[in-house]
């Protein structure tokens, strides 16, 4: 695992400043894509049939420093798809199709470019809404939104108004046995919310 993982930034490791790794139960595999602070990204891939570490960056939309792993990662294990955000402040996502080993862009988030676009936000795929969900603090001074993108019609649409919550590093876990998604928080914001499988946006106890 090692000299899959060693970076020459500043943590010494490629998932320094991430919280999100994403497992896909009909490969049986982990993705990551991001990189140390100072150091280039990388796509890493855990095997669990054969137990090996690997990166596979051929193909791969790496950038340069400063593209974290952050929480922007997501998998569709019904089509196959990982996802994870493309680059720092962007509103491009990329997909990977995991039995092609390819890679393509999707649509611009043009719902949050009609917003503000900051760095580090909370991504996890919904079952249920059949699509994407990406929760992005400081879009309205300090509130967030909540966005989905559904392979269905290949578009973006906001999901929400704008909500309390702090500037950037915010969540957003889906949670299987509930069927719900939790998101929120972000640099000392206690503030939580969840969305259910029909869309509708609720608050938490902070």
């Amino acid at each position: 695992i090692n000299p899959t993982l060693a970076a020459s930034g500043a943590s010494g490791y490629v998932f320094g400043y991430t919280e999100s790794i994403k497992w896909d139960p009909t490969s049986r595999k982990l993705f990551f894509l991001g990189g140390d602070h100072g150091d280039n990204q990388q796509f890493v891939v855990f095997d669990s049939d054969t137990n090996t570490w690997s990166r596979q960056n051929t193909g791969a939309p790496l950038l340069g420093p400063t593209n974290h792993g952050y929480d922007h990662m997501a998998v569709d294990p019904t089509r196959g798809y990982f996802y994870s955000r493309y680059g720092y402040m962007s509103s491009g996502v990329n997909r990977y199709n995991i039995t092609a080993q390819t890679w393509s862009a999707l649509p611009n988030n043009n719902v949050l470019e009609q917003d503000y676009v900051q760095c580090c936000g909370g991504f996890d795929y919904s079952p249920e809404l059949d699509g994407m969900l990406w929760f992005q603090g400081g879009v309205s001074s300090t509130n967030g939104r909540l966005y989905l993108y559904r392979e269905s019609t290949n578009s973006w649409s906001a999901l929400s108004g704008y909500l309390p919550a702090g500037d950037y590093h915010n969540f957003l876990e889906y949670n299987p046995i509930k069927k719900v998604a939790i998101f929120g928080g972000g640099n000392g914001n206690t503030n939580l919310y969840k969305v259910n499988g029909s869309g509708q946006v609720s608050a938490l106890s902070n």
